[in-house]
């Protein structure tokens, strides 16, 4: 049976789009897609003497789908910005098909051949759906505040350290413990920080009185009890504030777009001591708003320490959100009933995680002779890290004779202030936009079975998967083809008019 040729050619210039399907348009329905593509068709030119020329062809032979070129009445030099086409075969479906202008042949002064590569995803997009499967990045339908913590095969190293606040540790007196009471007598047992211990404590050494005071008063105890019964006198400490505050600032300067870089490992707090030790502390684990808050803990006895622990972090106190400080300078007595009770009772008593010892026999000797001078090396920090340090190794395999030994700490300085200082840890601002530049490209790492967003955001969303699944009328090749442009990773683009533009906002629609 004989049917009239009705089919309808257009051909159309500055189409955005590309074999290989890294890219293509969204289109919320069939209507959307027509018209756009309808707008795009080239407006009728005027060739010299030939003519003017339609670039929508009526009346048109039916045109195959799977055929690879198409021959039109058209010059080619009028067809050298044209780079798609659209047709439908009116006599047999409404169906528009689009394709690819791969290559502009001329026949004659008024003939090309089109060679053409059908553009499968517009042809049958909404013939198609994609199923849930696995999803390994795409742009996030929610992008609040550590939502989105899934990590990123990024090796960051490119840091910078912004000091919040430090945590003082200045020496606010001198401690002493002894074994036997002031009188003389055997101590029945106490508790010091909490600790039971039948040693007996005297915290009247304190900054109130003079170097002359302390030293009379150490003197008066060895003149009843002996040196052997001092077993340890060190500086304790009274931090003027408990309560510290880390704030998740900008990074480095730079404020991101996407709300990932707000979280580790992009933004952190960053706790170091002053012995060299660190924790990091994540502002998402944190149940404060947008910050972490630290409180400060002390104990003097046996030997003195402090801890700063993160409030309200990850649901855990104590020992799982704490970072230790112990090398203060702790004057050992050269004496076997400190030796003793150093080694019996070092790493079971109070913050003994991790802890090293110094021994200190110059301060100690002096006082207990009377010398008020000796008291300068508890006090004004003459027996630092740096010049008396020995590590709890150290202490355990020396001799009883022996009052000190080297250094096996970090070396630090004399001046122990302060024990803790806190920092936002951060990417470097070029850093941090390259990463922002990232995830506004490519969103965030997903990896979930679920259905991908391909049209959540305002302007356009990436989607990469990892064997999807696309059902649906449309041939078996063109889903295949579907398949894996999804699995190589494609940006769908809402934006018409900036297609391409990755600097316009794309940010989640409220």
């Amino acid at each position: 049976m004989y049917i009239a040729p009705n089919s309808i050619i257009k051909i159309l210039t500055n189409v955005p789009l590309s074999t290989g399907y890294a890219d293509t348009l969204y289109f919320s329905s069939v209507s959307a897609q027509a018209s756009y593509f309808s707008a795009k068709v080239k407006p009728n030119t005027t060739l010299g003497s030939l003519g003017t020329f339609s670039f929508t062809l009526d009346d048109q032979n039916y045109v195959r789908s799977f055929n690879n070129s198409i021959k039109v009445n058209i010059p080619v030099d009028l067809l050298n910005d044209c780079n798609y086409v659209m047709f439908q075969n009116s006599s047999y479906t409404s169906k528009w098909f689009y394709a690819f202008i791969t290559n502009r042949t001329m026949l004659s002064n008024a003939t090309t051949e089109l060679s053409l590569e059908l553009d499968e995803i517009q042809t049958w997009f909404f013939d198609m759906t994609i199923q849930p499967g696995l999803v390994l990045r795409e742009h996030s339908v929610n992008d609040t505040l550590y939502e989105n913590l899934m990590p990123e095969p990024f090796n960051i190293t490119d840091y910078t350290y912004r000091l919040q606040t430090s945590v003082s540790s200045l020496i606010s007196g001198i401690g002493m413990v002894g074994s036997k009471t002031w009188d003389g007598a055997q101590p029945v047992g106490t508790t010091i920080d909490g600790v039971f211990t039948n040693c007996y404590s005297g915290h009247w050494l304190t900054s109130q009185l003079s170097y002359v005071e302390i030293a009379e008063a150490i003197n008066a105890y060895v003149a009843t009890n002996g040196v052997e019964s001092i077993v340890s006198i060190y500086p304790y400490y009274s931090p003027s504030i408990s309560s510290y505050t880390l704030n998740n600032l900008s990074l480095d300067g730079y404020v991101p777009k996407n709300n990932k870089l707000k979280t580790y490992p992009y933004s952190f707090g960053r706790v170091i001591s002053l012995d060299g030790n660190s924790r990091d502390f994540k502002f998402e684990e944190s149940d404060e708003e947008n910050q972490l808050i630290f409180t400060l803990q002390t104990v003097s006895f046996p030997d003195v320490a402090m801890r700063l622990v993160c409030k309200n972090y990850n649901g855990l106190d104590g020992a799982n959100n704490q970072i230790i400080y112990t090398a203060f300078p702790v004057p050992a007595i050269n004496t076997p009933a400190y030796l003793n009770f150093w080694a019996t009772n070092k790493f079971s008593w109070g913050f003994s995680l991790l802890k090293d010892s110094i021994t200190i026999g110059t301060g100690v000797t002096a006082i207990a002779a009377g010398d008020p001078t000796g008291m300068d090396y508890l006090s004004s920090g003459a027996f630092s890290l740096a010049e008396k340090a020995a590590n709890i190794g150290d202490l355990m395999n020396a001799p009883p004779n022996v009052a000190s030994s080297g250094a096996g700490l970090s070396f630090v300085t004399k001046y122990l202030d302060p024990a803790f200082n806190i920092y936002q840890c951060t990417l470097r601002y070029d850093a941090a936009k390259a990463v922002d530049d990232y995830f506004t490209r490519f969103g965030y790492a997903t990896n979930t079975i679920k259905q991908p967003n391909i049209s959540s955001r305002p302007a356009f969303n990436y989607v990469k998967t990892s064997n999807i699944h696309v059902t649906g009328s449309a041939p078996a090749d063109t889903k295949r083809v579907f398949e894996e442009a999804l699995d190589r990773g494609m940006t769908f683009w809402k934006s018409t008019a900036k297609f391409g533009d990755y600097s316009q906002n794309n940010g989640v629609q409220s």
